[in-house]
């Protein structure tokens, strides 16, 4: 390769704690005992403060992963602490944590710090004491503002919660909240979708919105009851029409879409998420979680108990990728973005053309309408984001 790729930029904390699992859901997440959550944050912290020691990971073709003290000291721009539902931890709990991730990293002054929360966990205590503990942006998983609908894929909170955990961010000073809205669900119209969006973009603090589409996941309590006909969704025609309607209703409140399923005032795009689109590199902890750094990708085992037990050796499946595998992922993120991928970037990690590399799959696309080349940059058309996956195969 021409040129060494950014070590670790951000931080990916996993916490697999949840009230209940929902319908749809296939992460890494369930109720626990107060006394698992503690031994977990444990291990988290050990994990953590043990970096230095951890010199290298073997992969299957036996290269290695240098983590050195240069890279445990660049600047890290990101933390995002995610599962589950990191609001199911105390706030004590979450400064604990906290504590540790600044012991161990270079943290930027201004960097961006999020929390994933349920409005079914909310307190306004617990908001302001996350807020103490310096984070500045709030992921609010609310999902839909249909009562009816949000019983049906087994979210706890009502729309009535939903709001005021808003309310209650603004008060305990969040002024950087995102909301997530959920679309293709039983029984849901276009006119939730522009219900939601109005609701929540009236709220000056909300400068972000994450928009998708129902994906049923293999296992899910959801897969089940669609299999049984128990739940029916909408058909594709109506799903493209809710997405247009999310992406009508969103530009008209001055939010620009700036990937696939992303959208926010200017400015406020997800430092922490962009990393993972832009092929930056990032630390995860935690059960379950995956990490990249130095075009090395590995994942923590997903049993709590063996992480929690030795959380210095928990990495499973660690992949040096090749030389190919590096290209595709870098077309498959970057095409996510609506600035799409930069041929210059491809030469520069790369050296050489991502239109020579993939010169017939570009013209193949493009011929679709698929993609369009402005400059030195490809992206996907309207029609390409609403078949993206026919996109992205081309380059896998």
């Amino acid at each position: 390769m021409a040129k060494e790729p950014h070590t670790p930029e951000g931080i990916y904390i996993h916490l697999p704690f949840c009230r209940s699992k929902c319908a749809y859901c296939a992460f890494l997440s369930r109720p626990y005992p107060e006394e698992i959550k503690e031994k977990y944050i444990t291990a988290l912290v050990s994990e953590m403060r043990g970096q230095r020691e951890v010199c290298q990971f073997e992969t299957e073709n036996q290269a290695e992963l240098k983590v050195r003290d240069a890279m445990l000291s660049s600047p890290v721009r990101s933390v995002y602490f995610g599962g589950g539902t990191p609001s199911e931890l105390t706030g004590r709990q979450i400064k604990r944590i906290v504590r540790a991730v600044r012991e161990s990293f270079n943290i930027e002054a201004d960097a961006e710090w999020t929390i994933e929360m349920n409005p079914a966990s909310e307190s306004r205590q617990w908001l302001e004491e996350v807020r103490e503990a310096g984070f500045n942006r709030l992921s609010l998983g609310v999902q839909s503002l249909n009562d009816r609908t949000l019983q049906i894929i087994g979210r706890k909170h009502s729309a009535a919660d939903a709001v005021r955990s808003v309310e209650d961010a603004k008060e305990a000073g969040f002024e950087n909240i995102s909301v997530d809205l959920m679309y293709g669900l039983h029984g849901q119209s276009i006119e939730d979708i522009g219900h939601f969006i109005r609701t929540f973009s009236a709220y000056s603090e909300v400068k972000h919105f994450s928009c998708y589409s129902l994906q049923i996941e293999e296992g899910t309590r959801m897969q089940l009851e669609v299999d049984q006909g128990k739940v029916s969704l909408p058909d594709e025609k109506t799903e493209r029409e809710m997405d247009a309607e999310v992406k009508k209703c969103l530009q008209e409140r001055g939010f620009l879409q700036y990937e696939i399923s992303n959208f926010a005032k200017p400015g406020f795009e997800s430092v922490h998420n962009s990393s993972y689109w832009k092929m930056k590199g990032y630390w995860a902890f935690g059960a379950g979680a995956s990490f990249f750094g130095n075009m090395v990708r590995g994942t923590h085992t997903e049993n709590i108990a063996q992480y929690i037990s030795d959380p210095l050796h928990s990495l499973r499946d660690v992949h040096a990728l090749t030389r190919e595998e590096a290209m595709g992922d870098m077309m498959f993120t970057g095409l996510r973005r609506m600035k799409g991928v930069s041929d210059r970037d491809f030469q520069e990690l790369f050296g050489e053309s991502l239109f020579e590399k993939y010169k017939d799959a570009v013209d193949t696309l493009k011929g679709r309408g698929l993609i369009e080349r402005q400059g030195d940059c490809i992206f996907l058309t309207p029609l390409g984001q609403n078949l993206a996956n026919q996109v992205f195969i081309e380059f896998v």
